[in-house]
């Protein structure tokens, strides 16, 4: 990745590179899309909660953190 000189992104999702400026371009190897449309099993049904003190503790991050995210920490379930 440090000898990546240039990225050339295509209407059809293909992402070419090349690591110097005068080279040809390559495709860039990406992973598959979800292949088939499988959709994998829930293992729980609901969410799990996490111990009070924990919570607590993720409160107090709220300090640091966008106020976007804080309805997240706020509605973690914990016991």
């Amino acid at each position: 990745m440090n000898d990546i000189r240039r990225l050339k992104y295509c209407p059809t999702g293909e992402v070419f590179y090349n690591t110097e400026y005068n080279d040809n371009w390559d495709v860039l190897p990406q992973r598959r899309q979800n292949a088939g449309g499988l959709v994998p099993e829930r293992l729980y049904s609901q969410r799990i909660a996490i111990s009070e003190r924990k919570w607590m503790d993720l409160q107090e991050l709220k300090t640091v953190i966008e106020k976007d995210a804080h309805l997240f920490y706020d509605n973690l379930p914990y016991e």
